[in-house]
């Protein structure tokens, strides 16, 4: 069977599609599949010399003083959203969208003193969705802005899994469907992946047969006419694959040879695809560990370096309290039996300054008053631009008199590295971690790892 394509706004020179303008008169209805970037509607319109921009940023058409136009709009999408209902719901029609941040919209107005205003923005021409209460809602008003590359669980069943899998090191989404959405009342929204915390970042619609499909964009490196080739590939197994989901419940009695050993082949596929996706986690997990404590080595912050430094530490032996188990500021805080272990920590594009060792004497000081043992570290990563093994001296000569004074341990995370490294590498020896611990805790002056 040959699909007529329509491919609306994105940048391709494949053969066997017609491209037009989302403005050219051409109608929807007129195809099989349309493929469309609806970012090109957007630019175009925002581009138009009717279209005011306001210096807040609003953009405003006034139907009083653009000789038409507004209307002309308005009734061009009007209409663009009866052809997409109609390819949808008679011609069982397939429409692939890119899911994009909705930025910009169109206010238009009688003129600028009219409150009366009509909104509209790159989805304007989108169907209603409606649910199991037979209202019609605006999809896009459940949009949210997004932004990200990691994609968390993907529907392998789905056709379009395969867009997936070619391009899961360049997707860059940049919305996702809100989870305001209450998912119980649309029985057509099915989801095709999502990002890393269970968002939506692609999904299908369905209108009985006809589907409308929404996909992140990739990055913009990749040429067009490799995403348009594999979309156009997707849709065609939706298209060539038999509408079998409706059938009477008598049709289970009426099994032909064979049909029972296929399903139960499919079942054990699919306990195998389960146990695979499990262990891909699994492995995932330890690969984001491991991503982790490499970050010791070039970053800096509460948000990356701090939960590097306390994953090494756990490595080694130590017993690392987590933030959620403490009310204090302490960036690393370990109680090894009577003693208590205070850490500050500092990522720095040069050296480690005094300011962190003035905050871990305020810390260690506050404890000693207490009466309690507490042995202070100062963590640094200096010149964490620099690649490792070039480093000049991690701290200023202030933070260093500090730290020997007071018997502070100074730790360059480089070498903490190190101490992970030689213990990942013999993960059963625990004499090894025993002499690094003992070690650091034993130490007065600067930690190197040996």
């Amino acid at each position: 069977m040959k699909i007529k394509i329509l491919n609306i706004g994105f940048d391709s020179t494949i053969s066997g599609i017609q491209t037009h303008s989302f403005y050219d008169g051409v109608s929807l209805c007129d195809y099989d599949a349309v493929i469309i970037d609806p970012s090109q509607f957007s630019k175009e319109c925002f581009e138009l010399k009717q279209v005011i921009s306001l210096p807040n940023g609003t953009y405003f058409l006034y139907s009083d003083y653009d000789n038409g136009f507004s209307q002309h709009l308005t009734d061009l999408l009007h209409k663009r959203q009866e052809e997409t209902e109609l390819l949808l719901k008679r011609n069982y029609g397939i429409i692939v969208c890119q899911l994009r941040n909705v930025k910009k919209v169109l206010r238009i107005a009688r003129n600028r003193y009219d409150a009366k205003v009509k909104i509209i923005n790159m989805y304007t021409w989108l169907p209603t969705l409606p649910n199991k209460y037979k209202r019609g809602y605006n999809l896009d008003s459940y949009f949210k802005e997004r932004t990200g590359k990691e994609i968390g669980k993907i529907n392998m069943k789905h056709p379009f899994s395969s867009y997936f899998r070619e391009f899961k090191d360049n997707i860059r989404f940049e919305a996702v469907l809100d989870e305001r959405i209450r998912f119980e009342d649309f029985s057509n929204l099915d989801p095709i992946a999502m990002n890393r915390v269970g968002e939506w970042i692609a999904f299908e619609v369905s209108f009985e047969q006809g589907k409308l499909i929404f996909l992140p964009p990739v990055s913009e490196d990749i040429l067009g006419n490799r995403v348009v080739d594999l979309i156009i590939s997707c849709i065609k197994k939706i298209v060539n694959e038999p509408q079998l989901d409706s059938y009477p419940s008598w049709v289970e009695n009426y099994n032909l040879p064979g049909e029972d050993q296929l399903l139960e082949n499919i079942k054990e596929l699919d306990n195998k695809e389960s146990e695979i996706e499990s262990e891909r986690e699994s492995l995932e997990k330890k690969i984001d560990k491991l991503k982790l404590l490499k970050s010791l080595l070039y970053e800096r912050g509460k948000y990356v370096l701090e939960p590097a430094v306390r994953e090494a530490f756990k490595i080694i032996g130590f017993n690392v309290l987590d933030e959620d188990d403490y009310d204090e500021d302490y960036d690393l805080y370990a109680k090894e039996d009577s003693l208590l272990v205070i850490g500050e920590i500092e990522g720095s594009e040069n050296q480690i300054d005094v300011d962190k060792f003035r905050q871990l004497l305020h810390y260690v000081v506050e404890i000693q008053e207490k009466g309690k043992e507490c042995r202070g570290l100062l963590i640094g990563n200096g010149f964490l631009g620099e690649e490792p093994n070039s480093r000049k001296q991690q701290f200023t000569d202030a933070a260093i008199n500090g730290c020997k004074q007071q018997g502070y341990c100074r730790i360059a995370t480089y070498e903490l590295f190190k101490a992970v490294k030689k213990v990942l590498s013999n993960p059963n020896n625990e004499e090894i971690k025993r002499k690094i611990k003992k070690a650091i805790l034993n130490c007065t002056n600067e930690f190197i790892f040996d």
